[in-house]
């Protein structure tokens, strides 16, 4: 089954291009960077993923091995390959952590019960579509990350908004750095898994990568725009969802890619291309409660035919 929670990087095929200069590469960055921040009046540094945002972060705040690092249940292998190779991962809510990723999945943000002013907070937004600048930051931390392939569908790419100034110098020279990785994993990234020869993958270096080469900074120049369209396209499908199954809620300051809907309520009929997936509903994080439900995909990688297809195939227990 297709992992269709988000649009698809390789839907075009682009070669990697040996010959590309690397000379505009700051002028690159910066305009990535500058069109997040007009959005939210916030720094924002670009990064090479979302993993390598949160290493950065590590890092930068001295967490190692001594120190424990809350994630939630059912995270991704990426969250456990990279906090766990400088650090003591959890997923039981226990004592005060020494950093709480705050996994705000699908566009559904989540609350901290108690303060815990002695623990580094990361606003995880991988797959948030922010409507606000007042959507970022809902726990008062001084880091939020998103995604950039499951927001516009580059293969590449991550953004830390940063309240922190000497945080944002520090990564800023981080992206000088090792433009050799940056190139290998970049050329990688180009590869649709299914073409993967040798065992050649991307993955196990991404940790340590900080930068990006002419290529992938190009590819998110181009997919920029479609930051607004699928901003448009999922607003407008969740609406078409509330008429269609009767469901009420508020959109308020961001939307996910998917619509989560509890195998408790509703049922697939003959369409094994959505998702069963963990999923809490609770607002608040300590309480670590998931059900199953079924990952209704909104997004701008489905097109209309598709989504229509899908949402005929949902149908209510009751």
């Amino acid at each position: 089954m297709i992992d269709n929670q988000w649009p698809s990087p390789y839907t075009t095929s682009e070669l990697y291009s040996h010959s590309l200069s690397e000379s505009k590469n700051y002028d690159y960055f910066r305009e990535i960077e500058t069109f997040f921040e007009d959005k939210f009046n916030c720094d924002a540094i670009l990064t090479p993923s979302g993993r390598t945002a949160i290493a950065m972060v590590i890092h930068f705040k001295q967490i190692n091995r001594s120190h424990s690092v809350y994630i939630t249940k059912w995270s991704s292998h990426c969250m456990f390959n990279t906090i766990g190779a400088f650090t003591n991962t959890t997923v039981d809510f226990v004592g005060t952590p020494d950093m709480i990723v705050i996994n705000h999945k699908w566009g559904q943000p989540v609350l901290l019960k108690n303060e815990y002013r002695d623990s580094v907070l990361i606003e995880d937004s991988v797959d948030s579509i922010f409507l606000t600048p007042e959507a970022l930051f809902p726990n008062n931390a001084d880091f939020e990350i998103i995604s950039l392939p499951k927001i516009i569908g580059s293969y590449s790419g991550g953004i830390i908004f940063s309240k922190d100034k000497n945080f944002t110098e520090y990564a800023r020279n981080l992206q000088k750095e090792n433009l050799g990785l940056a190139k290998h994993q970049s050329r990688l990234k180009c590869i649709p898994p299914q073409d993967i020869k040798n065992f050649e993958t991307w993955l196990y270096h991404e940790t340590w990568n900080t930068s990006h080469d002419a290529n992938s900074l190009i590819n998110i120049l181009n997919k920029l725009s479609f930051y607004e369209d699928n901003k448009r396209i999922i607003t407008q499908r969740l609406e078409l969802l509330q008429d269609k199954l009767g469901l009420e809620f508020e959109i308020k300051d961001r939307i996910g890619p998917v619509y989560p809907l509890s195998l408790r309520k509703f049922k697939i009929v003959g369409n094994p291309n959505i998702l069963v997936k963990n999923h809490s509903f609770s607002p608040y994080l300590e309480d670590n409660e998931y059900e199953r439900v079924h990952a209704l995909p909104l997004h701008f990688g489905i097109d209309d035919d598709t989504f229509l297809f899908f949402l005929s195939t949902v149908a209510s227990h009751r």
